[in-house]
């Protein structure tokens, strides 16, 4: 009886375990790995962006590299791998992902270096290593030089030839070639992209052919830029004198073609076209002209409700090294330090409060000295010395780039302890080159200022590497 009963126990053990093993066999193998889609497909060769693999057989990651180097921030989903990018070498990159079950390899590539950047309304546009140009964000009349008119671009598109400068706008575009050559494009309804025509451009047309420049800035309707022989030339709508060529041309018939600024001493280091006036240095001092609002955008202590009525270049009270201009206030680096004018609203002057102010006045809490300001519609920015970036102003969409929404009426450091080269402040979104080229933005982004797709944004009230 015994021995059947073991007998009995030793079938059933059997069964068990073979069961079992029965199991085990019939579990499904880990899959392979496999990269179906990398976005962005062109990462950034300072490093510092995020990076998403799309896929499957992403089970037990060991490792994620790109370009031979491990990554940061690895963030493993369903079908889905997030990670930052370190630094790598220009050029066709693999980025290689290592399971229990295997490894996985798609090519990547790696730009070169951001050297500048300039933010208009709602698109963005910078120039990379050695000398390339890009565009992206709101294609609205064709600023972006290319790709389907009124579309969102959301990753930078390059522009052919090679340049020294870019300058966004709020409806056009501009940039001077390696050959000095001046180009823009875009809206032309008021004459702005200069070539002598009212006629909207999509792509690039050369403006004063036969003519070098070394410096341009396009605002609001209007357009300025400086000659090799730096003399100041600009063009398009005058109706408040914007153009500083001692007319006003409020009857419409607004000069298509570079027209030369008067007064000043005629030898400039920088002009900046705002809204409806426009600013500028020359050896003889700091020069303001076109609008001059209740609040005193010119910065001469004066205040008119309508148009400055001799529309040409009036002195300010001080010798600015570099300047930038909004749409209604500007600002200027003054002894090593900040100055703005004009409205106030929203804390844009950085004075602590929101009135206007129609002199250059000092910003609050004035710290190490400052290297350059920008400008932006309801917003401001500078880089310090130790080259840190401080906003404030209007912080609806994140602007001020400190994290937050809420509105700053001083100085405030941009999150992220980041160091820069060089910042450019556009309407409601700010971007800025950092110390290692890579490309930085925050604020709005909904129509692509970022260069970046929207999914992949964590947080645009912070600095977002893009790009």
């Amino acid at each position: 009886m015994r021995a059947r009963s073991l007998l009995t126990l030793a079938l059933v053990s059997a069964l068990v375990l073979g069961g079992a093993a029965g199991a085990a066999d019939a579990r499904p193998k880990p899959r392979k790995p496999a990269i179906t889609a990398v976005t962005p497909s062109v990462v950034g060769a300072a490093g510092g962006m995020v990076v998403e693999l799309r896929g499957r057989g992403f089970a037990k990651v060991r490792s994620v590299r790109l370009g031979g180097k491990p990554v940061t921030g690895l963030r493993v989903r369903a079908g889905r791998i997030t990670f930052t990018a370190p630094a790598a070498v220009a050029g066709t990159r693999w980025v290689v992902v290592r399971t229990a079950a295997g490894r996985a390899r798609r090519a990547v590539l790696v730009r070169q270096a951001w050297t500048s950047v300039s933010a208009g309304r709602s698109y963005t546009c910078g120039i990379r290593r050695p000398h390339t140009a890009w565009c992206w964000g709101d294609n609205l009349n064709g600023v972006v030089g290319g790709g389907p008119v009124g579309a969102f671009i959301r990753s930078p598109r390059q522009l052919p030839g090679e340049w020294r400068q870019i300058a966004a706008g709020s409806l056009s575009t501009c940039g001077i070639r390696l050959d000095k050559s001046l180009w823009c494009w875009g809206y032309n309804a008021e004459g702005q992209v200069g070539d002598g025509t009212t006629t909207t451009r999509k792509v690039p047309v050369r403006v004063a052919p036969g003519t070098t420049w070394r410096h341009v800035s396009v605002g609001l309707s209007h357009t300025c830029g400086i000659r090799t022989d730096r003399t100041a030339w600009c063009w398009g709508d005058d109706d408040f004198g914007e153009l500083g060529d001692g007319a006003v041309t409020g009857d419409g018939a607004n000069p298509h073609l570079p027209a030369q600024v008067g007064g000043g001493a005629g030898t400039w280091s920088s002009v900046e076209a705002g809204s409806y006036f426009t600013c500028g240095i020359d050896i003889g001092g700091t020069w303001c002209w076109g609008e001059n609002s209740a609040d005193g955008q010119l910065g001469t202590g004066e205040t008119y409700a309508e148009r400055d009525k001799s529309p040409t270049p009036l002195l300010l009270g001080v010798t600015a090294t570099q300047l930038d201009v909004g749409a209604d206030h500007a600002c200027a680096v003054v002894a090593a330090a900040t100055r703005c004018w004009g409205t106030g609203s929203f804390g844009r002057l950085g004075t602590g409060a929101t009135a206007g102010a129609a002199v250059p006045t000092p910003v609050a809490g004035a710290g190490r000295p400052t290297l350059a300001v920008t400008t932006g519609d309801s917003h401001s920015c500078s880089l310090d010395s130790r080259s840190v970036v401080l906003c404030w102003g209007r912080n609806q969409a994140g602007e001020v780039g400190d994290g937050t929404s809420s509105q700053r009426r001083r100085p405030t450091v941009v999150a992220g302890r980041l160091t820069f080269k060089q910042v450019s402040s556009g309407y409601a979104h700010t971007c800025a080159v950092t110390l290692a080229g890579a490309l930085v933005c925050w604020g709005r982004s909904g129509e692509g200022q970022f260069g970046y797709p929207a999914a992949l944004l964590r947080d645009p009230r912070r600095p977002t590497v893009v790009g």
